[in-house]
């Protein structure tokens, strides 16, 4: 179905295309929820359990953040077929993001380039919306993907670090501290050792008993990988999510130097960034002495899916290569695995 309106949904503007696609997968849920649209056999497979810090998962193959940035379409991500959810990000107060136009596609690359800046309707009505579908019966895993706010200055980051992560506190299985935005003034900074010590060490001081996981972005990696490293070895993080959109677009794969120099600003995700962030995990992988990775980025298809795991993720998310491929992305990688 998805393939027969994916030409009319791509010739609305992106942001355009992206709300009525949210409105699709709530209309899926509610039937979920009601019984008509039962999960998919493929994606109970008894071979894709997978334990993880956050409990057991139906399969390793998750939603990232900042599709269903303010969970409403989690009974849809379940009836689809995802193991598991990243909301968010969430700041601790609702904010409009970036100025648009702020989301452009190129389906030649099958890529995005965004610059949202964590638009969100702010952590406390997001966290209702995970607790109500719960209550409700939902089963599926979320994760809390939080951040701060455009107007923070990142010394005062923590505070909006601790409001976030003290409002999901009772209603996520996991925590993630992004730090990998480009998009937010001053954030890919707080991935310095100092700096991001600091900031978990505010979020632990309101949150002990909730997996912890550290989003970290492709962008020079060397520099920051040991620290973020020892800050999570220090911490009791859970695990390292690999990675996030990428600023530079010069070390994006497949684009001709014309391409590259007439994109717009904003962090470029799918096809282009498959090798980098898989790179990325790679690094990550060798490092941690057995930390959970989480492989995300450029994945639409399931070579590429299968690449995460070769290179030693433990989960991966898919987010941009979804918007292309749709439901059978998640079909097509799940069964695979199943077989693997």
């Amino acid at each position: 179905m998805y393939d027969l309106i994916k030409p009319f949904i791509f010739l609305l503007p992106a942001e355009t295309a992206h709300s009525l696609g949210m409105l699709c997968v709530k209309f899926i849920g509610f039937l979920h929820r009601f019984g008509i649209w039962p999960r998919p056999h493929w994606a109970k497979h008894p071979k894709l359990q997978t334990n993880t810090p956050f409990g057991k998962i139906s399969s390793p193959l998750g939603l990232a953040a900042g599709l269903d940035k303010n969970a409403q379409g989690l009974w849809g991500w379940q009836a689809l077929g995802f193991g598991f959810v990243e909301v968010g990000t969430a700041t601790p107060v609702a904010q409009p993001g970036n100025p648009k136009p702020r989301l452009f596609r190129y389906v030649r690359h099958q890529a995005i380039v965004n610059r949202m800046g964590f638009n969100n309707i702010g952590v406390k009505a997001i966290a209702e919306n995970v607790r109500r579908a719960k209550k409700n019966g939902l089963q599926i895993k979320i994760g809390g993907n939080i951040g701060k706010n455009f107007s923070t200055p990142s010394d005062q980051a923590g505070e909006d670090y601790k409001r976030a992560a003290i409002e999901f506190s009772d209603c996520v299985d996991y925590l993630v501290i992004n730090v990998s935005s480009p998009n937010t003034p001053g954030l890919r900074d707080l991935q310095s050792e100092k700096n991001l010590d600091e900031l978990v060490s505010a979020v632990r001081s309101v949150v002990t008993d909730i997996p912890l996981f550290i989003k970290v972005a492709p962008d020079n990696q060397a520099k920051f990988i040991d620290g973020v490293l020892n800050v999570a070895r220090k911490h009791m993080v859970c695990g390292i999510i690999c990675g996030n959109t990428l600023a530079n677009h010069a070390s994006a794969y497949g684009l001709s130097d014309r391409e590259i120099l007439v994109l717009p600003n904003g962090g470029l995700s799918g096809r282009p960034v498959f090798s980098t962030n898989l790179a990325l995990t790679q690094a990550y992988v060798e490092k941690s002495n057995s930390m959970l990775i989480i492989g995300v980025g450029g994945i639409a298809d399931t070579k590429q899916a299968m690449s995460y795991f070769q290179a030693g993720a433990g989960l991966i998310q898919v987010y941009t290569g979804f918007i292309f491929g749709g439901p059978r992305l998640i079909k097509n990688i799940l069964k695979d695995l199943a077989k693997a």
